[in-house]
């Protein structure tokens, strides 16, 4: 048996190359690269495998709107089965909410349609496909952790959330986090060496009209669904509107339906001829500034009153100072549809 010898390198002749390097060995370097390329690729191309994959890849071309559809519906499936944890729910999602699922799979049939300006349309097919699904796995994760479904104003407090990410991922999650990242990384950035090229002449006015058309039927048929109230613009309960109407949907709801908009006869004009130029909104208390009192108002919906609670008794008052202030102050219920509702 041989040994195996690992020579060390050697620094100072690496230095020394990169001291005496010139720009014309860069430029020699990267067209033999280039070169090479371009062999290997053609080696590939005229592989007994790739001859035999032609045809299938000419039907495949032709039926690509086809299979976009299919995709589609499979990758809506995946997500919803992800989110639900569990495929038989996905299933019965589908089966019993038919025109839901269907709204929600042309959602992501339409940003499909961009890969058709692309040469690499297998890369940029993965791409989309893998950030619908990893969109489905944020959510499955965050519904283990929490009540409230993942949505858009998650991400707009990544940035803090980090401080907290030891409440949602212990050290072997974050590790498993990291090697799953890093893993489809890599192979993201191996396909888009490895997917090919679409060999034919690409029309890219031709498949620009096209993500306008899908861009245009998905706003109409949004339209549609919202009138015959296949799907709906107003959630009382986050949690459950997912079930109904689908993550996709939900989610891009919360990216652009973040709050309400302003009445058609919204104007100053109006507002002071419905308030008598102010005079119904004055606050008059006869009390001077330095005399008003200061009204302190904490929401807190994990602090609760104990004795409030059916299922266990304590042996004295948990919360002597919130029933002082029941007592001598102002004090009352008020209703939300659900936890963590708002």
């Amino acid at each position: 048996m041989k040994k195996i010898q690992i020579k060390r390198p050697s620094i100072k002749g690496a230095l020394t190359r990169l001291r005496n390097l010139k720009k014309e060995d860069v430029a020699e370097y990267w067209k033999a690269r280039k070169v090479r390329r371009e062999k290997i690729l053609a080696e590939r191309r005229n592989s007994a495998f790739a001859k035999k994959m032609r045809p299938v890849y000419k039907w495949m071309n032709r039926l690509s709107l086809l299979l976009h559809a299919l995709l589609s519906c499979l990758i809506n499936l995946v997500i919803e089965a992800v989110s639900r944890h569990s495929l038989i729910q996905a299933w019965n999602y589908m089966t019993e909410t038919p025109l839901v699922f269907l709204y929600n799979a042309f959602m992501i049939f339409m940003t499909f349609s961009i890969v058709f300006l692309f040469k690499r349309r297998v890369f940029v097919r993965i791409i989309i496909g893998v950030l619908w699904l990893v969109l489905g796995v944020c959510n499955g994760y965050m519904l283990l952790k929490r009540v409230t479904p993942f949505n858009a104003q998650d991400l707009k407090v990544a940035t803090d959330a980090v401080s907290l990410i030891n409440n949602y991922f212990n050290g072997f999650e974050l590790i498993m986090l990291g090697i799953g990242i890093g893993a489809v990384t890599v192979w993201v950035i191996s396909m888009w060496r490895r997917g090919g090229q679409y060999d034919g002449k690409i029309h890219r006015i031709r498949a620009a009209a096209g993500v306008a058309v899908c861009a245009a039927l998905y706003a109409f048929i949004t339209n549609a669904a919202i009138d015959n109230r296949v799907v709906s613009t107003y959630f009382g309960n986050i949690a459950f509107a997912y079930e109904d109407y689908g993550l996709p949907y939900c989610f891009m709801a919360s990216v652009f339906n973040t709050g309400i908009n302003e009445p058609n006869d919204y104007k100053e004009k109006t507002i002071a001829e419905i308030t008598d130029n102010g005079s119904i909104v004055k606050s008059e208390t006869g009390l001077k500034d330095n005399q008003k009192p200061n009204i302190i108002f904490v929401q807190l919906e994990s602090y609760f009153d104990v004795e409030e609670s059916e299922f266990f008794t304590t042996s004295k008052d948990a919360s002597p100072n919130l029933r002082k202030m029941y007592e001598n102050y102002s004090s009352g219920y008020f209703k939300v549809p659900s936890v963590g509702a708002f």
